[in-house]
C-alpha cells in the first residue's frame, strides 16, 4: 500500500473519477465547482468552494488548476498478478528518480498496451500525488508493483518464462529487431547511473534506438515511449 492521499488539477479530477478508488472530499474554486458541478454532484462527492492560496496550502503545487481532492490510498499490486500464463508486457523501472519521468512512463505504457509496471522501494520515485498528475492518471488503469529488490524480481520473472531486455545505447538497434517473445520485461536504468551491475547481469538482451546528432542519449521517458512502441507493433 502506498499513497497519494491527494491528487490534482481538473482534467486529473475527472479521469481519476473513471477509476476505481473513491474520492472523499475535493476543494476547488468557484469557476473549477461551475465546470464540474454536474460530475460532482452525480457521484455525491463532498465539496467545499475555497481560495487558490488555501489549494495550495492543502497540496503544495501551484499548478492545482483549481482543484485539489483528498482520495483513498494508492494500493501497489502483488508480483504474482504478473506471473500467471499468457501474453504479458511489462516495464521495470530501476531507480528511476524524476516523478515527471516515472508519470510519463505510466502514461505511455497504459497507452501503448503494457500489461503492467514494476518500480524499485529503494532509490526510485513512487506513485506521488505528481506522478498520477504527470500520468494523466494512467496510474489508475496500468497495475503497478512496489518492488523490494529489483534483481530478485528479475530472477523470478525469468524463472517464469518472461525474457528480459534492458533499454541501451549499446544494445541491438530497434529496427534491427524483427519480433519479439509473448513474455517480456523492458528494463529501463537511472537517469544518471544507467543500469547497476547486478541488474544488467539478469538482461537476456540490451536493445537501443538508433540515433543521429551530436549529443549521446535520449530522456529516459522518451527513450521508454520509443521501445515501447516498437515492442508493440512486432508483436509475435
Amino acid at each position: 500500500m502506498g499513497q497519494p492521499d491527494f491528487i490534482y488539477g481538473r482534467k486529473v479530477f475527472v479521469d481519476f473519477l473513471k477509476g476505481k478508488r473513491s474520492v472523499e472530499k475535493v476543494y476547488l474554486i468557484e469557476s473549477a465547482f461551475r465546470s464540474l458541478k454536474g460530475k460532482i454532484n452525480r457521484v455525491h462527492i463532498p465539496y467545499k468552494i475555497v481560495g487558490r492560496d488555501v489549494l495550495f496550502k492543502l497540496s503544495g503545487r501551484r499548478d492545482h488548476q483549481g482543484v485539489v481532492a483528498f482520495v483513498s490510498s494508492f494500493r501497489y499490486v502483488p508480483l504474482e498478478s504478473f506471473l500467471v500464463e499468457g501474453s504479458y508486457r511489462l516495464v521495470l523501472l530501476d531507480r528511476i528518480t524524476d516523478v515527471r519521468n516515472t508519470g510519463s512512463i505510466i502514461r505511455s505504457a497504459h497507452i501503448l498496451g503494457f500489461d503492467g509496471v514494476i518500480i524499485s522501494e529503494r532509490g526510485g520515485a513512487k506513485v506521488t500525488p505528481a506522478v498520477v498528475h504527470t500520468s494523466a492518471c494512467a496510474t489508475e488503469f496500468i497495475p503497478i508493483h512496489l518492488a523490494a529488490s529489483i534483481p530478485d524480481t528479475l530472477d523470478t520473472l525469468k524463472r517464469k518464462g518472461f525474457c528480459i531486455f534492458c533499454a541501451d545505447m549499446s544494445g541491438v538497434p530497434l529496427n534491427e529487431i524483427t519480433s519479439y517473445p509473448e513474455r517480456v520485461v523492458l528494463v529501463l536504468g537511472s537517469e544518471g547511473g544507467g543500469h547497476r551491475v547486478s541488474v544488467l547481469s539478469r538482461c537476456d538482451n540490451l536493445i537501443g534506438i538508433p540515433q543521429k546528432g551530436e549529443i549521446d542519449s535520449l530522456n529516459v521517458s522518451v527513450a521508454a515511449g520509443i521501445i515501447m512502441h516498437d515492442m508493440m507493433s512486432k508483436e509475435m
